[in-house]
């Protein structure tokens, strides 16, 4: 009984084992892999955005991880993911409203549009003017507290 002994429950999780001496004891330890195929640079303006809601952030790092071409629509987007297509349409308006997202309809003849959907990788710079809105579309109402205002 001269053994000190715990109670406490071993992590039987990899990465607790992979813990370097000297890390802080409170919050992330970052363990760091260097990607060589498969990857997307994601930047700190998108992924730490403060006025962002976790699905827009998320929803905009998938499509910026896609090839071009792909169809990003609401409806296409909720297949995809769990989250129903009235929480796409939410974080995809959230996106556009912040500019990381811009989706004007073409018109490609015969009456019909296309939509396209251009997302910038790079933060929008901030003085930029905001693009014209095709004229086939209203602009996008923003609820945000950034982006356009309400109509009115």
């Amino acid at each position: 009984m001269a053994d000190p002994q715990s109670n406490a429950a071993v992590s039987a999780h990899p990465l607790s084992r992979a813990i370097p001496d000297g890390a802080p004891r409170p919050g992330v330890i970052h363990i760091r892999h260097r990607h060589t195929e498969r990857f997307t640079v994601v930047g700190n303006h998108l992924a730490q955005h403060e006025k962002l809601s976790a699905a827009a952030i998320g929803l905009a790092v998938y499509i910026q991880s896609l090839p071009d071409g792909v169809s990003v629509t609401a409806k296409a987007l909720a297949l995809r993911f769990r989250e129903g297509e009235k929480t796409v349409r939410r974080a995809l308006n959230e996106l556009e409203c912040a500019g990381y997202l811009a989706r004007p309809r073409l018109p490609v003849g015969g009456g019909k549009f296309a939509t396209r959907t251009p997302s910038p990788s790079r933060h929008p710079h901030p003085s930029a003017p905001p693009p014209l809105p095709s004229p086939a579309a209203p602009p996008p109402i923003c609820l945000l507290g950034f982006g356009a205002s309400i109509p009115g």
